[in-house]
């Protein structure tokens, strides 16, 4: 019973919230935007008016979730790599450079196995975590893509050309009179351990294309013919383009329908500043009533404890003086009854006078023994009942003493359980006013988006009406410092009537 109350209260709470959001972006629609119809179906009919007049509409940014995963999903771990066109060295250096092209197949062959094999662990994992949650896909693409950057960092050896030495035949050609000369082993791997470096393929070129062919290509090559003619139009020059660009600017600047719209949007933003000032005021009245009404709830609970303290320990001494009297009766009656058995003992013991005829009465020494412990008695009285009395004063005083600091402790305790709710409220009061600044910043997101298109839409419009270009308007300013936000949003305060006689300055937005 008590979970299904407390369910429904958090239900109550939950439609109290939802039904205070959307009274909030009712008030806003028709205070801020004063839309006839819904925020959506604005927007959607902006967008579609953009479409049909082909503007181009720039995506949403994606989250980085998002992002991380389209990069995943594009990436290509394909281990072979593109070698570089090899040249087929002449018969008279192809046996000269068996050893070097061996050694380098050797070279290849020996980091290619490593390579393919993680390239295949790589491609394993990816289509095993395909089957996981969205987290560990992220993971995967995170390791993908540092594996994918270590392999591309990573020293690959690139199979080197064959570079055509200076041959016997060459020598000759080039150099008439000279006898040939082979060249032997060490010579050879001399000649490849001198270039550690990679070679590209500009360098393997230009290696691999002996000197009497570079002249005969050079003194064969036909004549240079005349350019081709361009099929573009030819570009112009920054300053045609930053000449054009003004133009159109002025031509945006004083237009009347922009200047219009121009006006709409800053009257709009006013509108806006004033209710995100209003709101945050509400908020803040709000929060102060809730501590308010939580000071006056612990005043009164601390009344109500203190109150009810005073009339405990009144109670209690009432209690402790009823108990203090009791026993001085008590003890009176006590001394009363000490002093008549004294006087009927004395009597005993000290005969005055006798009767006649009866018999004479014989006073022993144990009548003198009990004579003498009766005055014992009454004479320690008064000292045994004043230390009855003490005794009973400091349990008392002990009890009062325990009841007070029982009542200090729940005083304690009422007063941290405030300090507490008050550490709640303001937390609660920070995550309000941040959810309220998210809430208006995507509004403020959202009106300039659909500030853009608006402008956008109306100069499309202007260009296919006046046949020239318009470029877009300077961007409406929002002060972020502090001081200029006050500044705007007691300018929105001034008045609702002076948002109706604004005077645009055409040169301000330059």
């Amino acid at each position: 019973m008590a979970a299904s109350k407390k369910r429904s209260i958090s239900d109550m709470q939950h439609l109290d919230a939802s039904s205070l959001k959307q009274d909030d972006d009712e008030t806003y629609r028709l205070m801020v935007l004063r839309f006839h119809q819904t925020e959506d179906e604005v927007d959607r009919n902006f967008l579609q008016t953009a479409l049909d007049l082909g503007i181009n509409i720039p995506q949403e940014p994606k989250t980085t979730l998002d992002l991380i995963t389209s990069n995943v999903a594009t990436l290509d771990l394909n281990p072979t790599l593109p070698e570089p066109h090899q040249l087929s060295p002449s018969p008279a250096s192809e046996s000269a450079h068996t050893a070097s092209d061996s050694s380098i197949e050797q070279m290849r062959n020996g980091k290619t196995p490593s390579l393919t094999a993680t390239s295949i662990t790589s491609a394993s994992m990816s289509s095993a975590s395909s089957y996981k949650s969205n987290y560990g896909k992220v993971r995967k693409g995170f390791r993908r893509i540092s594996r994918l950057h270590r392999r591309k960092t990573m020293a690959v050896p690139v199979p080197v050309p064959a570079v055509p030495l200076r041959t016997s035949s060459m020598l000759h050609l080039s150099r008439p009179g000279l006898e040939p000369r082979a060249i032997t082993a060490d010579q050879i791997s001399t000649i490849c351990d001198s270039q550690p470096h990679a070679i590209t393929t500009n360098q393997i070129q230009t290696l691999s294309i002996p000197r009497k062919q570079v002249s005969s290509a050079a003194h064969n090559a036909p004549p240079p013919s005349t350019p081709p003619v361009p099929l573009s139009p030819p570009l112009r020059s920054p300053e045609e383009e930053t000449m054009e660009t003004l133009s159109a600017r002025r031509r945006s600047i004083s237009n009347p329908a922009l200047k219009k719209l121009r006006t709409t949007q800053l009257q709009e933003q006013l509108r806006f500043i004033s209710f995100e000032a209003s709101q945050h005021r509400l908020m803040r009245t709000k929060q102060l009533q809730h501590k308010r009404d939580a000071l006056s709830q612990y005043q009164e609970q601390e009344r109500d404890t203190h109150s009810r303290h005073t009339d405990a320990l009144s109670s209690l001494e009432t209690r402790h003086l009823t108990a203090e009297v009791d026993l001085q009766r008590t003890l009176q009656l006590e001394r009363q009854a000490c002093d008549t058995r004294l006087k009927h003992m004395q009597a005993y013991c000290n005969p005055r006078s006798t009767v006649a005829g009866m018999p004479s009465r014989v006073v022993t020494k144990s009548d003198y023994r009990q004579l003498e412990q009766q005055y014992h008695i009454r004479n320690g009285m008064d000292n045994l009942n004043a230390s009855r009395i003490n005794v009973l004063r400091e349990k008392q005083g002990k009890q009062q003493e325990r009841i007070v600091a029982k009542q200090e402790t729940e005083l304690e305790a009422l007063e941290s359980s405030f300090e507490r709710q008050n550490e709640e409220l303001e937390a609660k009061f920070r995550e309000e006013e941040i959810q309220l600044q998210q809430e208006f910043a995507e509004r403020k997101k959202r009106l300039v988006r659909r500030w853009t298109l608006a402008e956008a839409i109306e100069r499309r419009k202007l260009e296919q009406a006046m046949g020239e270009t318009f470029e877009p308007l300077p961007s409406i300013t929002w002060s972020s410092d502090e001081g200029g936000r006050g500044k705007e949003k007691e300018r929105a305060l001034e008045g609702p009537g002076k948002d109706m006689n604004l005077a645009y300055d055409a040169m301000n937005m330059i």
